[in-house]
C-alpha cells in the first residue's frame, strides 16, 4: 500500500474539481468575450478551449446554462448568451 504522503506524490484530482476548474475557465471566457456573444458553439469546442476533456466541460456548461451564460439546443449547438451589464 501506498502512502499518499509521501513527498512528490500528489493525489489526482477529483471528478467534481475537474469540474469546477472547467466551470470557472469557461466562465472566464464568456466574461472577458474570448468567446463572442451570440455565437453557437459545440461541447467539443469549448473542450478545446479550455484544454479539457468533455465530461468536466458538459458539467460546466450545465451549470453555465442554469445561470443563463449559455443556452444548450438539443441538436443545434450551445449558444453563448448576450451578457446585460445593468442586469444583476
Amino acid at each position: 500500500m501506498r502512502n499518499s504522503s509521501v513527498a512528490g506524490h500528489v493525489p489526482a484530482r477529483s471528478d467534481a474539481s475537474h469540474s469546477q476548474s472547467a466551470y470557472e475557465l469557461l466562465e472566464e471566457a464568456i466574461v472577458t468575450q474570448r468567446v463572442s456573444p451570440g455565437s453557437i458553439v459545440s461541447e467539443a469546442q469549448l473542450s478545446e478551449l479550455i484544454g479539457m476533456s468533455r465530461m468536466p466541460t458538459r458539467e460546466a456548461v450545465r451549470r453555465l446554462a442554469r445561470e443563463n451564460l449559455l443556452e444548450v439546443r438539443p441538436k443545434c449547438g450551445i449558444t453563448v448568451r448576450l451578457i446585460d451589464p445593468n442586469v444583476q
